[in-house]
C-alpha cells in the first residue's frame, strides 16, 4: 500500500514536469515560427514615412515615462539596437557624444535585451532614454538593427531606415530640430 502511494506521487511529479516542459517547448516553437515568418518574408506589415506611429507608453531604465500618442508634441527618434550586433555596440559605445549637443527632441534607445543599462544610462543626457522592451520591436515591425525611426511632433513617422554610425543619428537630430547649420549647437 505504501509503495502504491509513493508510485502515485512520483507519477504526479513526472506529469507535472512534462507539463512544464511542454509549456517551455511551446514557447520556443512560437518564437521560432515568428522568426521564420520574418525570414521567409511572410510578414508584410511595415511602417512607412507619413504613416502614424504606433502608440505606446513605457518606462525607461531610470523610471521616466515615455509616451507616443495622438497628443505627442515632442519630436522623437526611436533607435532600435541589439547588443549582439557589432554596429549597434559601436553606436552604444559612442552614444555619450550626444551629451556634447543641445537638442529638445527625444532620443529613445530601444533594446530587446540588456543594453548595458547601468553603464549607458549614467552617461545619457536628459533627452536620451534607454528602454529594454521587445514589444516595441513588434509594434514597429523591426526586422533589422540598428534601425532609426524619426517621429514628428504630430506622431507621424518622418523617416525610417538602418543607420551605420552615431553621426547619422546626429544628422537626423539636426533635421528634426530644424537647424539650418549642419551641426547641433554644442554645449
Amino acid at each position: 500500500m505504501e509503495i502504491e502511494k509513493i508510485a502515485i506521487i512520483i507519477l504526479y511529479v513526472i506529469v507535472l514536469v512534462l507539463f512544464v516542459f511542454m509549456y517551455y517547448l511551446a514557447n520556443i516553437i512560437i518564437e521560432f515560427l515568428k522568426r521564420l515568418r520574418y525570414i521567409e518574408g511572410l510578414e508584410t506589415q511595415t511602417l512607412n514615412s507619413g504613416s502614424l506611429s504606433p502608440y505606446f507608453s513605457v518606462k525607461d531604465l531610470k523610471g521616466n515615462s515615455i509616451k507616443i500618442n495622438e497628443k505627442t508634441t515632442i519630436p522623437t527618434i526611436m533607435l532600435f539596437l541589439n547588443p549582439t550586433c557589432e554596429t549597434c555596440r559601436t553606436i552604444l559605445n559612442n552614444i555619450s557624444t550626444l551629451n556634447n549637443y543641445e537638442f529638445t527632441s527625444r532620443v529613445v534607445i530601444v533594446g530587446k535585451d540588456s543594453l548595458s543599462g547601468e553603464i549607458v544610462s549614467n552617461v545619457l543626457s536628459n533627452n536620451v532614454y534607454l528602454v529594454e522592451n521587445s514589444d516595441l520591436f513588434n509594434k514597429f515591425y523591426i526586422n533589422s538593427v540598428p534601425t532609426m525611426i524619426s517621429i514628428g511632433s504630430n506622431s507621424t513617422i518622418k523617416s525610417i531606415g538602418l543607420i551605420d554610425n552615431i553621426d547619422e543619428l546626429i544628422q537626423e537630430l539636426n533635421i528634426i530640430e530644424n537647424r539650418s547649420n549642419s551641426v547641433l549647437m554644442q554645449v
